[in-house]
């Protein structure tokens, strides 16, 4: 999945993985966000946890906006 070129507010994810300083700014940011209720990230799909192939399949197809929940 991080081939896919995975952004997150403007920061990719292999940025957030090889900098500290980049990582750190975007917990930061992410936090902020998430206190102030400004963050409301798109929920494509919900599934239990013994439905994580279905899940998966999903992923691989690609056809969806937002994130894949999985409950446990």
């Amino acid at each position: 999945m991080l081939g896919k070129g995975l952004t997150l507010k403007g920061w990719t994810v292999s940025e957030l993985v090889e900098d500290d300083l980049a990582r750190r700014q975007a917990v930061t940011h992410i936090c902020e966000k998430l206190a102030l209720g400004d963050f409301n990230p798109t929920i494509a799909k919900t599934y239990p946890l013994n439905q994580i192939w279905e899940a998966y399949r999903k992923l691989e197809k690609n056809d969806f906006l937002g994130t894949i929940i999985i409950e446990p």
